[in-house]
């Protein structure tokens, strides 16, 4: 058994690590393996991992680097708790795209030797004649199609154990094995897990018909009671996690209904090799290919007369739910925890590939052929599949002729093989050959179809990053945020270990998205982004710093420059670099300062973002009574192809002449100060498509939004002329210009206002990313105690001594009330639910020492 398992192990990594090195991925060569989220999130994730073991452990529970920050602990239970991520103490933020290669790897490989090990000690399929079963998992479509997302690969390749436990729990009703290998599924990933539960639960009624005991009940309920320990034992986990997905998208409740969203004989289809995709990426089939000689062997099972009826109905029941899973949305929302996944739908369609093969496997005997009419059958059945996608009108591209031959040939040559050759060591050698074969066929024309990141592209963003990290002064003497016109993904502070604001997170809150959205910037139940920053913006924040690219920016990092700051062009440079500056923001308003109490009654608007954010300043401290923002005339300079319907152009209707044909709108300004000068769009403005530029160039935009946004145009440019232009795609035939304005923001007002407060700044005593020691004066025009800290019930606030309860400024941040004088100031973070989850944890360990001392006891007694 040693043997096939390691054979199985090896051959899994080296047709992993061949095809890699094909791809010329790193070390192998220039690109990586680096895609979709694997790049933009996963990397950000595990060098984050490294840091808060080796130097910031308080980042266990909270960090600053999310966001604006956020509890971590849920982040920790989805994202980060493989045991096998410890290798990556290894590795350095350059080096973690060659590290994630072997990692990967090296995931494939364990789920092929798990696989052994259950057909092995299970005595369904053993010795070398289990390795086209264990290759057939570890490479199965799931798999393939998984490869970027690597903290799902530990529970799925854990789930052989997981069923090897449930077999010897079911054969010797000791709890031990299985006890530990649910908790241990729980803990490798939560989300996972829920999946996996389901299909135990399906699995032991299944084996429970098979197996024809008379004590099924008696195995029912020591199942329940061990799956009850295993939920206990993991409480101090998914309690807080549960607490924390209720503040993010999960409490938002996915569109129910009965319908189909795929069609269920479509999966028929992604039997074919190559059927995966970009597209099928995001709203595609269930991946649930393995090879020919599982679904021979899976359909000679239901004709097999060794096995009861009722264990096939059964079999063939559990079948059909992971079927409607895949397509029908009741079924589909409840195997993924009642939300609608974003991209990679069916993710647990590896439960159907597994369940296939343990069929296939119970079904294998020494010596089994299949009938003539099976063979006949197997033969036929993939030649009509293929004509049916040949026929068939809505034909999904990934279906090629070639694809579609290779199929069909590969079925026909498996099928009529195992009923020809009598040898066993020639059969098995030609079967296992043709299964490899098809297995690689989708392996390599499914991955070919997706683009990698290079290798070059990854560490020109990582290696700018880490030099302005070393370029930052120590927020040990006064917290800080960094704001980015220069950035790699959302999630360069996770990377390198700075304050920032942007997040991709499944787990962002619904309070810091929807501040994003108020005030101007992208925020979703997955994205946080600052395109749109602005001076207010800046000091609301406390970025203190500002990263901005330069024209030497070199051709592999361009695609990093995110955003345009021409109100950044006079402040002071601290820091450059090859392609970048670190600009000094001097209208920063501190971490902790002492404000005014009207910031708590502060409302926002949804169309005007600037607006929003000075009118919270201002709140801060209305003593300044200046007019802070002025509607600045906009002139309308040429027009082309369009017509214009309105007496201004705020809130004006555009209709195109030709709807198929382009269009553009020339508008001119010309600013009467230096001051910033921002246009603002509403929300109603549907921009996705639209090219705005300011001068001839070009401004970021998103692909889409749903909130207003402020533009930063000018500033310092008193007197001279200023062109925008809006350049209208073809295709879209009106637009309206909802709340399209000029405004400029007056520096002056804004400027003293900001030092008024900077003035009652806190001197802070300790400061980390759990814990905040400081002391702040109040005064009667400023009693409040305004942080940047995002208001959660897990902050626990004293304020000189006792307990006091926070307040919430803008529905987002945490503010203290206080009377007038010097105090001293404690802010703890506690994970919600933390506590609660650890006493349950700690009474289940107890209650199971006690029983297992309990009954050791009564066994000694017995041999008396």
């Amino acid at each position: 058994m040693k043997q096939p398992a390691s054979i199985a192990f090896a051959l899994t990594v080296l047709v992993l690590l061949t095809y890699f090195a094909g791809r010329g991925m790193a070390p192998f060569g220039s690109n990586s393996i680096l895609t979709v989220d694997l790049g933009q999130q996963y990397i950000d994730y595990f060098a984050f991992f490294k840091r808060t073991i080796l130097h910031d452990p308080s980042a266990l529970t909270y960090s600053f680097s999310a966001g604006i920050g956020q509890n971590m602990v849920g982040e920790w239970a989805y994202y980060l708790l493989s045991p096998l991520n410890w290798l990556l103490l290894a590795a350095t933020p350059l080096t973690l795209p060659v590290w994630l290669l072997f990692l990967t790897v090296l995931k494939f490989g364990l789920a092929a030797l798990s696989m052994v090990l259950l057909l092995n000690h299970s005595g369904w399929v053993k010795g070398y004649w289990s390795l086209p079963f264990a290759l057939s998992y570890a490479l199965s479509g799931w798999f393939v199609a998984n490869t970027a997302n690597l903290l799902w690969l530990d529970a799925a390749a854990f789930l052989p154990i997981l069923i090897l436990a449930m077999e010897h729990f079911l054969h010797t009703g000791k709890q031990l094995a299985l006890g530990a290998s649910l908790t241990s599924t729980i803990l490798l990933n939560y989300y996972m897990a829920w999946m996996i539960a389901l299909f135990l639960l399906c699995y032991l009624f299944f084996r429970l018909l098979a197996s024809g005991q008379q004590n099924r009940w008696q195995r029912f309920f020591a199942f329940v009671k061990t799956a009850s320990a295993a939920i206990l034992l993991t409480a101090w986990l998914w309690l807080p996690t549960l607490f924390q997905l209720r503040q993010s998208k999960s409490s938002q409740a996915s569109p129910w209904s009965l319908a189909f969203v795929q069609n269920p004989f479509g999966l028929l289809w992604k039997l074919v090799p190559g059927t995966f995709n970009f597209d099928q990426m995001q709203a595609g089939q269930a991946n649930w290919l393995v090879a020919p000689l599982v679904l021979i062997l899976a359909g000679s099972y239901f004709t097999n007369r060794h096995f009861a009826l009722r264990e096939k109905i059964v079999a063939g029941a559990t079948l059909l739910v992971f079927v409607l899973a895949s397509s029908w949305q009741p079924l589909l929302l409840l195997f993924h925890g009642f939300q609608e996944p974003i991209w990679y739908p069916a993710r647990f369609s590896f439960l159907l590939s597994f369940f296939l093969i343990l069929l296939a496997a119970r079904s294998w005997q020494q010596g089994w052929q299949p009938s003539l009419l099976a063979t006949i059958s197997w033969s036929i059945l993939p030649a009509l599949l293929a004509l049916a996608a040949v026929f068939y009108p809505k034909r999904p591209d990934y279906l090629t002729a070639g694809r579609l031959t290779l199929f069909v040939v590969l079925f026909l040559l498996t099928a009529w093989a195992a009923r020809l050759i009598q040898e066993d060591s020639l059969r098995l050698a030609v079967l296992f050959l043709l299964s490899l074969v098809y297995l690689l066929a989708n392996l390599s024309l499914s991955l070919n179809q997706l683009s990698y990141l290079s290798l070059q592209r990854y560490q020109a963003g990582a290696s700018r990053l880490l030099a302005v990290k070393k370029a930052l002064p120590s927020t040990e003497q006064g917290f800080y945020r960094l704001g980015q016109g220069l950035t790699r993904d959302q999630n360069d502070a996770l990377l390198v270990g700075f304050h920032g604001e942007n997040h991709f997170s499944s787990l962002n809150s619904r309070q810091s998205a929807r501040f994003f959205q108020q005030y101007g910037q992208t925020g979703t139940s997955t994205n946080l982004v600052t395109s749109f920053d602005s001076k207010p913006w800046d000091a609301l924040l406390s970025n203190r710093y500002y990263l901005a690219a330069t024209s030497s920016l070199p051709a592999a990092a361009r695609y990093m420059a995110v955003a345009q700051r021409p109100d950044y062009q006079g402040s002071p440079t601290v820091a450059s670099g090859a392609g970048w500056q670190l600009k000094e923001n001097q209208d920063a308003l501190p971490f902790l300062y002492a404000a005014s109490d009207e910031a708590l009654n502060q409302a926002a608007s949804s169309s005007y973002p600037l607006t929003n954010q000075v009118q919270l300043l201002k709140a801060l401290n209305p003593s300044v009574d200046s007019p802070w923002l002025t509607e600045e005339k906009l002139t309308v300079q040429s027009s082309q192809g369009l017509q214009l319907f309105g007496s201004s152009i705020k809130n004006a209707v555009i209709r195109k002449k030709q709807a198929e044909q382009s269009a553009q709108l020339r508008l001119t300004f010309t600013p009467n100060s230096n001051d910033s000068y921002y246009l603002n769009l509403g929300p109603a403005f549907k921009s996705a498509g639209v090219t705005i530029k300011v001068n001839g160039q070009a401004v970021s935009l998103p692909d889409s939004r749903d909130n207003a946004v402020a533009l930063n145009l000018a500033a310092n440019q008193k007197g001279q002329n200023q062109t925008i232009s809006f350049d209208f795609p073809k295709g879209t035939s009106s637009y309206y210009l909802d709340n399209v304005s000029l405004l400029s923001l007056n520096q002056a007002a804004f400027s003293k206002a900001v030092q008024h407060l900077q003035q009652s700044g806190a001197q802070y005593r300790f400061l980390s990313n759990t814990r905040i020691q400081a002391q702040v004066r109040t005064s009667k025009d400023q009693p409040l105690i305004m942080t940047g800290i995002p208001a959660d019930p897990g902050w626990q606030v004293r304020l000189d001594g006792h307990r006091v309860k926070a307040q919430t400024v803008a529905h987002t941040f945490l503010a203290i009330k206080t009377q007038p004088g010097r105090h001293q100031l404690s802010l703890t973070y506690r994970p919600p639910f933390l506590r609660t989850g650890w006493l349950i944890t700690g009474f289940t360990m107890l209650w199971l020492l006690g029983r297992t001392y309990q009954g050791n006891r009564s066994a000694r007694l017995r041999r008396r």
